[in-house]
């Protein structure tokens, strides 16, 4: 049985990874032959009933598209899967550039029909710019439905021209109210994604890793101490090679005080995602 992290408030993980299992066995076979050993691995209903186990309340989940002609599919079975685990599990979407002309109707469609409230872009797997304009019909939509985008933005753990804190300043830039969750907190450039947070108030970072002393973490605690309330608590569950459990404790080894603990692993996160801290599951 897995031993549950017990805190006085709920634990809301912003970044975890669902996704139907011929695509999650390929995504887990990639990360052992290039990154590391995730330690969890199963069927989705499986993986679910570890992160409820483990002590989670909310947990965002999401795909991501690696080429054209897959965000459809995928989008409709996040909202399938959403409606299984609700409420506890908030379905994101995903995009990929190279769908092109069909990307504002796959925008319409997730935001739109499904419901889904926001999605995952992954510009190191998809190999395109973050700020590729084939998707600014993307962002657009996504400013109009109020919808929350999570961005693997940062360099790390694989560098490219895709990614970067320049690139992701670009896209700001032309759409400046846009909410973002920067993934990793935008590893391994943590001081310009922290000074952007600065400039954009739709700006978030995540944790997930970095805390955990990966992906050239962690980030300068004096820039959390700054933008306490634009740090969010993500894990990348399941693709860690640890405990689920771990990424809390190392959030709690800061030693920041309860006050702003509570804020990084739920406050910050409910107020984003627009929860109420008194629903079922929710309850302090």
């Amino acid at each position: 049985m897995t031993r549950p992290v017990e805190l006085a408030y709920p634990v809301i993980d912003v970044h975890t990874h669902l996704m139907p299992e011929r695509l999650f066995r390929a995504v887990r076979a990639y990360f052992r032959r290039h990154l590391w050993e995730p330690w969890y691995d199963g069927p989705t209903e499986e993986l679910v009933a570890q992160l409820l186990e483990a002590g989670v309340a909310r947990f965002v989940f999401m795909p991501y598209a690696h080429r054209a002609e897959m965000s459809r599919s995928l989008n409709h079975w996040v909202a399938n899967v959403q409606s299984t685990f609700a409420p506890a599990g908030i379905g994101f979407g995903t995009f990929h550039p190279d769908d092109d002309e069909l990307v504002p109707e796959l925008a319409d469609e997730a935001f739109g029909q499904l419901g889904l409230r926001g999605a995952k872009l992954h510009p190191q797997v998809g190999h395109f710019g973050v700020d590729d304009a084939r998707l600014d019909p993307l962002y657009a939509r996504a400013v109009e439905y109020g919808a929350l985008l999570l961005i693997h933005a940062g360099r790390r753990p694989e560098p490219s021209e895709h990614v970067g804190a320049r690139a992701f300043a670009r896209l700001m830039r032309r759409f400046p109210k846009l909410r973002v969750v920067v993934a990793h907190a935008g590893a391994d450039e943590f001081e310009s994604f922290f000074d952007l947070c600065g400039v954009y108030e739709g700006v978030f970072l995540d944790t997930a890793m970095v805390f955990n002393h990966y992906l050239g973490g962690p980030p300068p605690i004096e820039r959390v101490l700054e933008f306490q309330d634009r740090v969010v608590f993500g894990s990348d569950f399941p693709n860690i090679p640890y405990r689920w459990q771990a990424a809390v404790e190392a959030i709690l080894d800061l030693r920041l005080g309860r006050a702003l603990e509570e804020k990084l692993l739920c406050t910050n996160a409910a107020r984003l995602l627009d929860l109420d801290l008194g629903e079922p599951g929710l309850e302090r």
